[in-house]
């Protein structure tokens, strides 16, 4: 691979991938998984995929429960919110993904949906703790 970054493009490693994305993918807006009240409409495209598998091998896709490092490219500038990730240094992370800073990438009309899940969720936890997911309508039959 001959690829040098721009200034306009962010390189993210993704944790197990929500869907299969065949590339060129547009997105217009960018949220924290933790908060996705906190979010940023911003128009960018997925360019580029490496997915972790045998070694890292560069694909048109992104593959449903596969980790990932991809390349978004935006119009202007990577958003400041990017500065909050985590970076790696060297070869290995020490980060815990439980403490780490998460964006979520989506289309805006998405994003109330995603909230009120994120939200529906929150509660769970809160009235019944790590195991909240035993009491999930939507999962329990």
């Amino acid at each position: 691979m001959q690829w040098k970054r721009q200034a306009s493009e962010a390189v993210v490693f993704t944790w197990h991938a929500y869907a299969d994305l065949v590339l060129l993918k547009h997105f217009d807006c960018i949220f924290h998984v933790d908060n996705p009240k906190e979010h940023l409409l911003v128009s960018y495209t997925l360019t580029q995929s490496i997915i972790s598998l045998g070694g890292g091998l560069p694909i048109r896709s992104v593959e449903h429960g596969h980790k990932h490092i991809c390349v978004l490219t935006f119009e202007q500038e990577v958003p400041a919110m990017f500065q909050l990730l985590h970076r790696l240094e060297g070869t290995a992370s020490t980060v815990s993904l439980q403490d780490a800073f998460k964006l979520g990438f989506c289309q805006a009309t998405d994003l109330p949906a995603i909230s009120a899940e994120h939200e529906r969720i929150t509660q769970l936890r809160a009235q019944y703790g790590p195991h909240w997911w035993k009491h999930d309508a939507e999962i329990m039959p």
